[in-house]
């Protein structure tokens, strides 16, 4: 995802800030999904494996597992499919 420019920037106001956050966020899952699907259309499983994340299951019921990795603020938080949809949701909601 590139970065806003200054023009951009300022014309954000209050009344269109949820649209902008919800607008950058969904390309921003567009973005990961569409890298995805062009590692694999080259089989480049190894690099699709550096976009992902260890899960745990965590409650003795579920299953450990690998997540394809939406964070879209690069910091040490993992961000799943789940919690990606529950944030671009709520900025959805009027």
């Amino acid at each position: 995802m590139k970065n806003l420019d200054v023009a951009e920037i300022l014309s954000i106001d209050a009344n269109n800030l949820k649209q902008k956050q919800f607008e950058a966020l969904k390309q921003h899952g567009i973005d990961v999904l569409t890298e995805i699907i062009d590692l694999l259309k080259k089989d480049k499983f190894d690099d699709i494996r550096q976009r992902t994340f260890y899960s745990p299951a965590g409650d003795g019921m579920g299953s450990n597992n690998n997540c394809i990795e939406f964070n879209w603020c690069n910091d040490k938080d993992s961000v799943d499919i789940d919690s990606y949809l529950d944030t671009l949701e709520s900025l959805k909601k009027k």
